[in-house]
């Protein structure tokens, strides 16, 4: 699920692209390295014993303000033992996202890209993050990646015209939510719940299936069930507005 987020609360992200393993440095002793690499390296130490060859390509570390970042980088850079056995990166700049709603499955990326030239004026292809089923059959939410120049431009029309339908347009963020139960922070295959519910009415089946007219946010209706809350409930549960998203 991809939906409007807060955009507050950033925090700076370090990648750590490669730690070697049995290195001496790995037995430092931990008042000669900050806490937060102790951490880094305990945590190494026990994926290496559970795994023969363990992924270390992978390896996030949050940091809240550009002096911890500083402090960390300094840090590796003034211990060899670290220096040598630790690689880190600060990921790219990630560009916005647009998402263009229930496109036929037929529609092909040419068209697309060529209607994004002529009615958005994006001269540049952009690139297609991935897809989502949509809400008709045969259909897809289209999730796109748009530089800060461009980003704009798409959104403002607020409906893209293709092969005479136009198809909506908005603005992108990142929030795992299950196409099952509508829940967040997990996806479908992941689903804990033995049974599903509608994301447009509430009802407890497939979205796919159902022929309600009533449009109804289980979200925000559960929550205000048990939380005593008065959450607008009468939209999707994908609605650019809805209040359980965007808290």
């Amino acid at each position: 699920m991809y939906r409007t987020a807060n955009r507050n609360g950033i925090k700076h992200l370090i990648q750590l692209t490669r730690i070697t393993a049995n290195h001496p440095s790995t037995s430092l002793a931990a008042e000669k390295i900050p806490k937060f690499i102790h951490h880094i390296r305990r945590s190494h130490q026990e994926t290496s014993r559970k795994q023969k060859k363990p992924d270390l390509a992978s390896i996030p570390k949050q940091l809240e303000r550009d002096q911890d970042v500083e402090e960390f980088l300094q840090t590796i850079n003034s211990k060899e033992t670290l220096k040598s056995t630790i690689e880190t990166i600060k990921p790219g700049k990630r560009h916005p996202s647009i998402i263009i709603y229930n496109m036929p499955d037929e529609t092909t990326e040419d068209e697309v890209q060529e209607a994004l030239a002529i009615k958005a004026d994006i001269k540049d292809r952009l690139n297609i993050r991935f897809k989502l089923s949509g809400r008709q059959p045969g259909t897809a939410h289209w999730i796109l990646e748009t530089p800060s120049e461009s980003f704009h431009k798409p959104k403002s029309l607020g409906k893209l015209p293709i092969h005479r339908t136009k198809h909506q347009v908005r603005e992108c963020f990142h929030i795992k939510r299950c196409n099952k139960c509508q829940g967040f922070r997990h996806l479908a295959k992941d689903c804990p719940s033995n049974r599903p519910s509608c994301s447009s009415c509430a009802g407890h089946h497939r979205t796919r299936k159902c022929r309600s007219p009533q449009v109804v946010c289980i979200n925000c209706a559960m929550h205000n069930q048990f939380h005593g809350t008065r959450f607008p409930a009468y939209h999707h549960t994908s609605d650019s507005g809805c209040s359980c998203c965007l808290g």
